[in-house]
């Protein structure tokens, strides 16, 4: 029966209503947002007059109450980054080739275009495969499990760590049985599949030569090894009798 307040940590005060003994409803409230998500504290207000005078009491919270207010326009660029956002459990959905709450959206578009690949690097890798291959684009899937990766008819296992929704995504390579050069293809679940405008190369390192063939046990001997497409891959290692590291200077 006392009157309650409900603070949102903002200069405006709503007026809460009690509904039962244990339970209060906060009325009218508004709260709005500039940024892509922001969390408000909550916390009950209890009035009450002491020494002749007002004081405002915040009633115990053991676990504080958070509420979180999104702006679906803020972050989402385009319709799979708008769709993406129901994994965090933003009800955003995508009209008039923008990011709209899903009430003030008609006709909402739920399926979105194909994907589009603006970049690929490296544009280069071993036969072995193993390349971390970096893909840049639009509409490049609303979560990672929709999203399939190949070179030509060569799978790249996409990393889910290293995804960013509809614009950025990586990949390992895998093995290829001969060399070659071929496009990158991302595959994307009712949604079609984008082809990318730069090829990625299949390449067979080759050592042609290396000086002095000779060093002394204790190591420091500086070898100077020649040959083609050594840079290839994500990780360039050598190793003396396959089992001891030279470092690359």
């Amino acid at each position: 029966g006392e009157e309650l307040e409900c603070d949102f940590g903002t200069e405006q005060r709503y007026e809460a209503t009690w509904l039962n003994s244990s339970t209060v409803k906060c009325s009218g409230v508004t709260l709005s947002t500039n940024q892509w998500s922001q969390v408000y504290h909550l916390n009950l207000r209890r009035r009450g007059s002491f020494s002749g005078r007002r004081e405002d009491i915040f009633v115990d919270s053991p676990q504080p109450t958070e509420v979180e207010v999104y702006n679906c326009g803020v972050g989402s660029s385009d319709c799979s980054q708008c769709w993406g956002r129901e994994d965090q459990g933003h009800l955003c959905g995508w009209c008039e080739n923008s990011c709209k709450p899903r009430d003030d959206c008609q006709p909402i578009r739920a399926q979105c275009p194909a994907p589009e690949i603006h970049k690929i690097f490296p544009l280069r890798g071993p036969v072995e495969g193993g390349t971390l291959l970096t893909i840049e684009g639009r509409n490049l899937g609303r979560r990672a499990g929709a999203v399939k990766v190949s070179i030509g008819d060569v799978p790249c296992a996409l990393l889910p760590d290293f995804y960013t929704v509809s614009v950025e995504l990586v990949c390992v390579t895998g093995r290829s049985e001969y060399d070659r050069t071929d496009i990158v293809q991302v595959n994307v679940d009712q949604s079609g599949m984008g082809t990318s405008k730069e090829s990625f190369s299949y390449l067979v390192p080759k050592l042609l030569s290396m000086e002095p063939r000779k060093g002394s046990r204790a190591g420091g001997t500086r070898v100077t090894i020649m040959g083609e497409h050594l840079d290839i891959g994500s990780e360039v290692r050598v190793k003396v009798n396959n089992t001891l590291e030279c470092t690359i200077i």
